[in-house]
């Protein structure tokens, strides 16, 4: 006994279903699937899909030391306009989330990046004056293994980052090289600790 008397016919024809299709919403908003953490989903996926040139728009329309959301919206628009121009599928969705996203997650790497940067010189300089003042000399002085963890402390205070973070251990070796005129500015510069 058949259950459909007449015969069914489908919603949609084949050939138009793509065409009918709605562009999908941003994954914040779908939750499909949960990326994986850190920078390396943010560097191959910038690599994979061509999008270092959105860096370098970024990094000609905005200001890389600020997060996403203090950016002025006219640099934006104009980031998305050059963008849609280059990519002009992306200029299909929705907001043009995609490059929004993108943008989002790059602009934190790199103001992240710069204040760890600006912190590790800044914490350089002021104890490399604190040990010339001690040690009465003027010229460079290299700075020691105990010098270079009371720097790590204040950058992880200022950046409020935990001891066991990668960017921690990477600082480390970056201090032997910095110049070491650049510290006294930091507000932790002054506790009794660095005395």
């Amino acid at each position: 006994m058949a259950i459909f008397s007449t015969p069914v016919e489908p919603l949609c024809k084949p050939d138009s279903a793509p065409r009918r299709l709605p562009l999908p919403l941003p994954i914040a908003q779908t939750n499909l699937y949960f990326p994986p953490a850190g920078r390396q989903l943010h560097r191959s996926a910038g690599r994979t899909l061509g999008l270092n040139r959105i860096n370098v728009l970024a990094e000609q329309h905005l200001d890389l030391t600020t997060s996403f959301a203090k950016q002025s919206a006219n640099r934006v628009k104009t980031v998305y306009k050059h963008a849609t121009r280059e990519f002009p599928d992306l200029g299909k969705y929705k907001d043009c989330w995609p490059i929004k996203d993108y943008l989002i997650q790059h602009l934190q790497y790199t103001s992240r990046k710069s204040r760890v940067e600006a912190a590790v010189e800044a914490a350089a300089e002021a104890v490399m004056t604190r040990k010339r003042r001690a040690t009465g000399k003027t010229k460079k002085v290299p700075i020691t293994s105990h010098h270079v963890k009371h720097v790590l402390i204040i950058i992880c205070v200022v950046c409020g980052r935990p001891a066991g973070d990668p960017d921690y251990n990477d600082n480390c070796s970056k201090l032997q090289s910095l110049s070491v005129d650049t510290l006294s500015r930091l507000p932790c510069a002054s506790r009794s600790e660095f005395r």
